[in-house]
């Protein structure tokens, strides 16, 4: 392979030719073609260096079905379970396609806990499964006794995505163990793609439970949504089930170099989640000081509320940033789902609302004073504001740290 170049920023493509033929390998910068910005985190530094030099190398002539170990071995320290309960995937999709093909058959049930914009209801609702969508009082509340009163004979899956896009709802391990110990002849499946980092994650139950399963990815902060990285977690007596479906779902060799290098460089990713957290704060208390109903999540991203959600689109796209209209989600009609980033996309979030007028977005609560937040002001724990509960809401008898979304009250 000859002349293979890479180039990051704005210049988004590189050519190389090999035998004759012309081939464009694609990056994305800072922009996308749209003028918007992507949502979506860039690799970090080393795995970046990583791609460049691996583009050089004769990795890209690696069987698809290849297996790092070395790369299985640092994932097994950083979820702490033994490699024996880890597969590896090209992206969390194909893990969460691969347990529908495995387990499931025509007659049986499928629980989905939404609203969700997850495609597992795509790779059950195609292949004779029933499937059932719970939906609760609130979409920002979690309602584990909700999911297992919809249980029945024919149930084979309950599925939750831990955090939830697009509400942001985090169950809680005391949630994902109700479940897992009342329905032990029921798969409980955890997709926690969604997730700023492995500091939450439920993932120590399957040294427990046999019926529970735990879908990762290194999408997100972890920079790796342009090569999709993700592993399953489970019990290893369930391995013999799945790989009957887990041959050519590998990721290349390429991106396996990648994920590796991301481990490597965890600091990075701990920055990023930092600041992510430190503006999510800021939005919260400068939007909520304008007035707008607020969700903040335990992910990279914040809701809004609004009465038309067209005019706020148009301003954020002036500030090249993408906002996602929910209206297609039962429970979100009104919301818009924001990105969160670095203090320079903060102020651009902001300058683009302050030129919507007020009476655009819904307000559930008197507006709180301005307030000019610097750096640090805030306490961490306004970001996981709890919302009251409902009177009369079934709980389970343990569901004293379920989790929910940050909203104002």
């Amino acid at each position: 392979m000859n002349n293979l170049e890479l180039h990051v920023g704005d210049r988004r493509d590189s050519r190389t030719d090999q035998r004759g033929l012309d081939r464009r390998i694609k990056i994305r910068g800072p922009e996308s073609a749209s003028g918007r910005e992507p949502n979506a985190w860039p690799p970090t530094t080393k795995a970046l260096e990583t791609i460049r030099n691996a583009l050089h190398s004769e990795i890209l002539s690696v069987p698809e079905n290849w297996r790092n170990d070395n790369l299985l071995e640092e994932l097994s320290r950083y979820v702490g379970l033994p490699a024996s309960c880890i597969q590896m995937y090209a992206g969390s999709d194909l893990a969460l396609q691969t347990i529908a093909w495995a387990y499931l058959e025509p007659g049986m049930e499928v629980i989905i806990d939404g609203p969700t914009a997850s495609n597992m209801r795509i790779h059950t609702d195609n292949y004779g499964i029933r499937v059932l969508m719970h939906f609760g009082t609130s979409p920002f509340e979690t309602d584990p006794s909700g999911l297992l009163k919809m249980v029945t004979d024919n149930t084979r899956i309950v599925f939750v995505g831990n955090p939830n896009y697009p509400t942001g709802t985090v169950y809680t391990l005391a949630d994902i163990e109700f479940l897992a110990e009342r329905m032990p002849g029921v798969l409980v499946v955890v997709d926690e793609s969604r997730a700023l980092g492995h500091g939450y994650s439920v993932a120590e139950l399957i040294l427990k439970y046999e019926n529970v399963l735990v879908v990762g990815s290194f999408s997100n902060v972890m920079g790796l949504t342009g090569m999709p990285f993700g592993y399953l977690l489970t019990a290893p007596c369930n391995f013999s089930m799945l790989n009957r479906f887990q041959i050519g779902k590998r990721p290349p060799a390429i991106t396996q170099a990648a994920a590796r290098a991301v481990l490597d460089d965890l600091e990075h990713v701990e920055r990023r989640i930092e600041l992510v957290r430190d503006n999510m704060s800021l939005l919260a208390v400068k939007l909520r000081s304008m007035g707008i109903s607020v969700v903040t999540t335990e992910s990279d991203f914040i809701l809004i509320q609004t009465v038309d959600p067209d005019p706020v689109l148009e301003e954020l796209a002036r500030e090249r940033i993408t906002g996602v209209c929910l209206g297609q989600f039962e429970q979100l009609a009104s919301f818009i789902s924001l990105p969160v980033r670095d203090d320079r996309h903060s102020r651009r979030i902001i300058t683009a609302l302050e030129r919507v007028p007020r009476g655009n977005f819904a307000i559930s609560a008197p507006p709180h004073p301005v307030v000019t937040l610097h750096r640090g002001e805030e306490n961490h724990e306004k970001r996981s504001i709890r919302m009251p509960r409902k009177k009369g809401k079934h709980r389970h008898p343990n569901d004293g740290a379920s989790g929910s979304a940050g909203m104002d009250s």
